[in-house]
């Protein structure tokens, strides 16, 4: 039992740091895109048509990706918040306490913020 409920913590405290670190995902994709393009330019070197194009062809790129973000998030936050409330109906009072610590602990040093709980 005791295996399983760290287990348990550990994947929730992996899959909240997903969505944390998830909640700049336009920027990250933002940063990656820009160094895609440089990366993409310096190796192949791009004449300027073939960087335009290139650059058209990753930006529908990303805006497919964020649509999919935009699809996936809310699923992806029902089945973070479930196993939330399921982990912290296992835990003591005391146990909870320390878990909502924790939370806020791993979401500052991921996003730079304080958790609000």
């Amino acid at each position: 039992m005791r295996k399983l409920i760290a287990v348990t913590l550990l994947l929730t405290v992996v899959v909240s740091a997903a969505a944390f670190a998830g909640g700049g995902k336009q920027e990250q994709v933002a940063k990656k895109f820009k160094s895609e393009l440089k990366q993409i330019d310096s190796r192949l070197k791009l004449t300027e048509e073939q960087k335009t194009q290139i650059k058209t062809l990753l930006g529908e790129r990303a805006d497919k990706m964020d649509a999919l973000y935009k699809e996936i998030e809310p699923r992806e936050e029902a089945i973070r918040t479930e196993y939330r409330t399921k982990v912290r109906d296992v835990l003591t009072p005391a146990q909870q306490a320390e878990w909502d610590k924790m939370k806020g602990e791993y979401k500052e040093k991921w996003t730079g913020k304080k958790d609000s709980n």
